[in-house]
């Protein structure tokens, strides 16, 4: 491959690891009418890549509504591999399934969170929630 078709890929990789970083350490958790726990991420965002070249940036707001007190103190402490897990998925999401012309299958993405959420604290902890999901198209 040559390096003037390598270069939109590693721009590409660079901006989303730098728009993937936590913007500061520890983020609000607000309680809910019914004692459950809303545990706020800051926004992420990841490329969309179609035919090898960025055609679009995803922006997600997720929050975890967590209901029991040990899942409460888990889902902190595991607060770091979280956000991880859910960049690596968004980012295969963003280079494999959204497209800039398709509205975003917000139905999916949850689902998918979701088992990423399962996989770190168990089925049923905790509750993934998109609070705002945004797809701009860059021509």
């Amino acid at each position: 491959m040559t390096s003037r078709r390598l270069l939109p890929f590693v721009l590409c990789l660079a901006l989303t690891a730098f728009a993937a970083a936590p913007v500061h350490a520890s983020a609000p958790k607000k309680e809910g009418p019914k004692g459950d726990v809303f545990l706020v991420f800051d926004p992420f965002t990841v490329s969309v890549v179609e035919r090898q070249r960025m055609r679009g940036l995803l922006v997600l707001e997720v929050v975890l509504q967590i209901p029991e007190a040990e899942a409460r103190e888990k889902a902190d402490t595991l607060k770091p591999r979280l956000r991880d897990g859910y960049v690596r998925t968004l980012m295969q999401f963003g280079a494999t399934r959204a497209h800039v012309d398709r509205t975003v299958d917000i139905t999916r993405i949850a689902a998918t969170l979701q088992a990423t959420t399962d996989g770190f604290l168990g089925a049923g902890q905790a509750r993934v929630l998109i609070t705002q999901a945004l797809l701009r198209p860059m021509y």
